[in-house]
């Protein structure tokens, strides 16, 4: 009767533990919680960019501070994101970037505002060149970065058997 009763309770512990680890649903609202923040910065990134290229000079200081702001937000909403099942390589991947993204528009992209804000008749060949030397800086600053977010949601969608589909 004993190795009956340890039998059941040995099942019923084995069936907790499986049930507590993470569903595949469980990782999907998860990778999508993470990417969606991603994809608001990036939103955020080519509003300011589009103002730049097409010489919007009104819009460039409110985009540039939504910019930062939107990378302000997401860093926030990623970090009170819980770790799925004690894995939290993707979020910390996550939040890597994201935390480069901050450094480089502070940086980079603040020397980016400047030069988009210079006059047209003032603007030389120099401001162009230096414009290009920037946005060559940004991509690969950000890159390292994008490869690591990458290769941790790839991890994570290996883990649990999710095909990703590409978003607009």
């Amino acid at each position: 009767m004993a190795k009956i009763i340890n039998l059941f309770a040995l099942t019923v512990l084995i069936t907790l533990l499986v049930s507590c680890k993470p569903s595949k649903d469980d990782a999907i609202k998860y990778n999508d919680a993470l990417v969606n923040e991603e994809i608001r910065v990036i939103e955020a990134e080519k509003a300011f960019s589009d103002a730049v290229i097409n010489n919007k000079q009104e819009e460039l200081d409110n985009l540039y501070n939504a910019f930062l702001k939107q990378i302000e937000t997401s860093i926030t909403v990623v970090s009170e994101i819980k770790s799925l099942g004690g894995d939290s390589k993707f979020k910390d991947a996550t939040l890597s970037l994201l935390t480069t993204y901050k450094s480089v528009v502070k940086q980079e992209y603040a020397e980016v505002l400047k030069i988009a804000k210079v006059p047209d008749e003032e603007y030389t060949e120099e401001h162009n060149n230096k414009m290009n030397e920037i946005s060559t800086k940004i991509d690969e600053m950000l890159d390292k970065e994008v490869q690591n977010f990458l290769k941790a949601q790839k991890e994570l969608t290996t883990k649990y058997n999710i095909t990703l589909t590409p978003t607009k």
